[in-house]
C-alpha cells in the first residue's frame, strides 16, 4: 500500500524556504526563520497598505465580493481602467495571447505596480503577465508549487479554500492595523498626548 506522502511532495524551492520532504511526511527545519517569513510579510503589507501605495488584488470567483471590496476601496486608480478592462479582470483566468498583453500593458499607465493573488495556482497566466509588465507579485504558493513563481511567496501548506480565505483575511488584518497605527500617529500629532477628552 503507498503512503498518502507519496501523493504530497514538496515543491524542491522550499528548501530554501526552511521545509523538506521526510520518509514520513515533511518538516520544518527552522521555525525562526520560517517566523520570520512572516514577520517580513506582515511589514512589507502593512507599508504598503499604510502608504495607500495603489494595488491590484486578484482571486478565485468564490471570493468575488472580497476581491472586487478589495479593488475598489484600496486602488484609487480603479475608476480609470475600465475603458481596457472589467470588474471580472481579477476573479477569471487570463489566456495567453495578444488581447491579454495589451490589456496589462495598458493597466501599466495607471501607477500601480504592486498586485496581490490570493490564488496562485488559479492566476497561473495572470501572474506570468503581471511580472512580464513589471508589477512586485505578492501571493500565498502551496509547498508543493514553485515559491518563486511571485516575487513575495507566503507558503501556506495547500491550494484549499481555507487556505486563501486565512490568506485574505490576513490582508484585512494588517490593512484594519495599519489604520490603527495612522490613527494613533495623527492623534499624538495633533494633541500632544495618547489621552484626550472629546467634546
Amino acid at each position: 500500500m503507498q503512503n498518502s506522502t507519496e501523493f504530497f511532495k514538496i515543491h524542491p524551492s522550499c528548501k530554501f524556504f526552511f521545509s523538506q520532504q521526510k520518509k514520513n511526511g515533511i518538516s520544518v527545519y527552522s521555525l525562526t526563520r520560517l517566523f520570520n517569513r512572516w514577520y517580513d510579510f506582515f511589514n512589507l503589507v502593512f507599508n504598503i497598505l499604510y502608504f495607500n501605495i495603489n494595488c491590484l488584488y486578484f482571486g478565485n470567483k468564490l471570493f468575488k465580493n472580497e476581491i472586487l471590496s478589495f479593488n475598489w476601496s484600496l486602488t484609487s486608480n480603479l475608476k480609470h481602467y475600465w475603458k481596457h478592462i472589467r470588474p471580472y479582470l481579477y476573479l477569471k483566468p487570463h489566456k495567453i495571447n495578444d488581447k491579454t498583453n495589451v490589456l496589462f500593458s495598458n493597466i501599466t499607465e495607471y501607477n500601480t505596480s504592486i498586485s496581490f493573488i490570493f490564488d496562485t495556482c488559479y492566476h497561473t497566466n495572470t501572474v506570468y503577465y503581471l511580472k512580464r509588465w513589471n508589477f512586485y507579485t505578492i501571493g500565498s504558493v502551496p509547498i508543493t508549487s514553485n515559491m518563486y513563481n511571485v516575487h513575495f511567496a507566503l507558503p501556506i501548506s495547500d491550494d484549499s479554500v481555507f487556505m486563501h480565505l486565512f490568506f485574505m483575511r490576513l490582508v484585512f488584518f494588517i490593512k484594519k492595523s495599519s489604520l490603527e497605527y495612522k490613527y494613533r500617529n495623527l492623534r499624538l500629532n495633533w494633541f500632544g498626548t495618547n489621552n484626550y477628552t472629546c467634546y
